[in-house]
């Protein structure tokens, strides 16, 4: 249970905590499902990326080059920070990615729509059901990305 403190800590001694998006939905020290499951390894690496908050992206970019949060805006869609919600779930550059996405969390949770921006971001993350599609659209996301320098 020593990790937990660590994991959990909002800021390290780095400055803010790359894991802060696998700490939405990390609860156990132990090896995820998505790692044990048969993907592309560009899919798995993409997947891990934004989970682990190292996704090249630009909230992840704009540290290199000491700019605050607030200022690390979409290059593509120039719509608020670009961090893992906004590129999940919000950009309308990834809409089409996102369809695919969306289909199979609708058939798999009902509510799915319903859910909160962070909440889907969560559900897309780590729901063991999707972990194919989210792979994927984590890949095309960055893709995609790339494609558009900042």
């Amino acid at each position: 249970m020593d990790w937990i403190p660590s994991f959990f800590n909002s800021v390290s001694s780095s400055g803010k905590n790359k894991l802060r998006t696998d700490r939405n939905f990390k609860f156990t020290f132990e090896t995820e499902n998505y790692i044990k499951t048969l993907l592309p390894y560009k899919h798995r690496a993409a997947l891990s990326k934004f989970r682990c908050g190292v996704a090249h992206i630009r909230l992840e970019t704009g540290r290199y080059e000491r700019l605050s949060e607030n200022d690390r805006v979409c290059p593509l869609c120039h719509d608020g920070v670009e961090d893992e919600k906004h590129v999940l779930i919000l950009c309308p550059v990834y809409t089409s990615i996102r369809a695919v996405l969306y289909e199979k969390a609708t058939e798999i949770c009902n509510g799915f729509l319903s859910f909160t921006d962070e909440n889907k971001v969560i559900f897309i993350l780590s729901n063991a059901d999707i972990v194919r599609f989210a792979a994927k659209s984590c890949f095309q996301i960055l893709e995609t990305r790339k494609k558009t320098p900042v």
